[in-house]
């Protein structure tokens, strides 16, 4: 019936070819596959041929190997669950990846099989010459130190490989050593998966070392190892420089409070980390929650510029946390569009420095039309330049410093000087004189603030809006966060999973 089934698939030429044993059809076996042998190399349109769990050994992966040798169009192979060892690894390595391969495989999954060293490094012998292989899955079987140090030497060379999966491959400290200093010089890596290797402080810190120099690895996965507080240390101050890393995951590792507060104090630094998981063992939830907010803050500053650079006419924010590096990412972003025309930024801690660095990222944008600047902390330097852009811009419509400790002599001079100014704010300014540093509004109401527009107000921004922009949301208890920064329900004496 397996049988059968394949050369059903293949008459009917459906895509993928799927047959996974004891699924009502038994196994395929090393007979199986003899019978199908001819069929499938003949095949024009093969494209995805999964056969996991069929019980092959290495003389059915001799078999296909010879079978799908010549096939050009065959992208996808997955004969997980196979016990496959070095000699069937060789055979299919030669054969589909090597310099005599004719196809173009870009997917191999060879998880779960038997294996080791020598089928490691012949997998990684063909690596050093392929230019098709984009997925490479060794997951579950043991390749060891030598084998993983075989692999990173192709690593070193290999210009096209994206994602490699060695969880569960008895790396160890030596072989994941070994490609952690390989990927200091490739950069087309984009997923490595490493756990359950039985890695330690040794590894995280090269790990640690590499992620300073690559910026292009988006992915690593180091859970179920044996990481502590010290490499610990080492992976987060990496965070501190890279700007590629997308996840990262620590979950099931002996990392305690001195490590959890490292990672807290480098994702200040880190604006592009969107996900972290980590085991925190004996860590209350006030050690967890800075690393949350970081994480939090992150994700809206990451999706906020995404959204600007993808074309958005309208970002609309309040109560999130623009001070810093965040304000610089988000000016960069909109340096580089001209499809903005509407940006409000309320309540979003912004200092002057950050007014001065948005305001000349809005100069040579030249295409945003309103602003809206409200409560926040810009004082009287920053507001100088944002109302100088307002006078010079031939684009600029509306500017709301509403809200802001603004110097009592320049928010006079602002409603006074300006006369196209509609002043609304005036009765604010003059019912309170006790501080020398006043803002512009105490309140937002009805007409509580100050907008100062060079035409007819009817374009500016609702000083009373709060909209938040579903993709780029600033409350803490949104959904849009939830999948990695909630907090998990735990019983007594359970470590806090982020």
């Amino acid at each position: 019936r397996a049988v059968d089934s394949i050369l059903e698939q293949l008459e009917a030429n459906d895509d993928p070819i799927t047959l996974t044993g004891s699924s009502g059809g038994g196994c395929l076996g090393n007979a199986g596959v003899q019978q199908i042998a001819e069929t499938l190399g003949k095949s024009t349109s093969l494209r995805w041929l999964q056969l996991d769990r069929n019980d092959l050994g290495d003389p059915a992966a001799e078999t296909l190997a010879n079978a799908l040798k010549y096939s050009t169009t065959l992208q996808t192979l997955d004969l997980d669950f196979n016990e496959i060892s070095d000699a069937g690894t060789l055979q299919l390595a030669e054969a589909l990846l090597g310099p005599s391969a004719q196809g173009s495989l870009k997917e191999f999954n060879l998880s779960c099989n038997a294996v080791g060293v020598a089928g490691a490094e012949s997998l990684a012998e063909a690596l050093t010459s392929n230019t098709t292989l984009r997925v490479l899955c060794l997951h579950g079987n043991c390749i060891g130190g030598e084998g993983g140090a075989a692999l990173a030497k192709a690593l070193s060379t290999n210009q096209t490989l994206k994602t490699l999966s060695l969880h569960n491959t008895c790396i160890a400290n030596h072989g994941a050593i070994q490609i952690a200093g390989a990927l200091k010089l490739n950069k087309t890596l984009s997923e490595l998966s490493a756990g359950q290797n039985d890695m330690g402080d040794a590894a995280a810190a090269a790990f640690g070392m590499m992620l300073a120099h690559n910026h292009s690895l988006s992915e690593l996965r180091l859970d179920h190892n044996q990481i502590g507080d010290a490499g610990s240390k080492h992976l987060a101050e990496a965070l501190r420089f890279n700007k590629g890393l997308r996840e990262l995951w620590l979950v099931e590792n002996p990392i305690g409070f001195t490590g959890v507060a490292s990672f807290a104090s480098a994702l200040d630094k880190n604006h592009t980390l969107q996900r972290l998981g980590l085991t925190a063992e004996d860590c209350e939830k006030e050690h967890i929650e800075p690393m949350m907010m970081s994480l939090r803050r992150n994700h809206v500053v990451r999706r906020a510029c995404e959204n600007v650079l993808r074309g958005q006419s309208e970002l609309k924010l309040h109560g999130a946390d623009f001070s810093g590096d965040a304000a610089e990412h988000l000016a960069a972003a909109v340096e580089h569009t001209d499809t903005l025309r509407n940006l409000s930024l309320e309540s979003c801690r912004i200092g002057d420095a950050e007014a001065v660095r948005l305001a000349r990222a809005l100069e040579q944008n030249g295409q945003v039309v309103n602003v809206s600047f409200a409560r926040n902390s810009i004082g009287t330097r920053g507001a100088e330049h944002l109302v100088e852009l307002l006078q010079r811009s031939d684009t600029l419509v509306s500017l709301n410093l509403g809200g802001n400790p603004v110097d009592s002599y320049f928010a006079h001079k602002l409603t006074h000087q300006n006369r196209h100014a509609p002043c609304m704010g005036d009765e604010a300014l003059e019912s309170d004189r006790t501080s020398e540093v006043e803002s512009l509004v105490e309140e937002p109401h009805e007409s509580g603030f100050i907008q100062v527009d060079v035409d007819e107000p009817t374009n500016a921004v609702s000083p009373s809006a709060t909209d938040v922009d579903d993709d780029c949301t600033s409350e803490p208890n949104s959904q849009e966060v939830d999948d990695f920064t909630s907090e998990p329900n735990r019983e007594e004496d359970t470590p806090w999973h982020v």
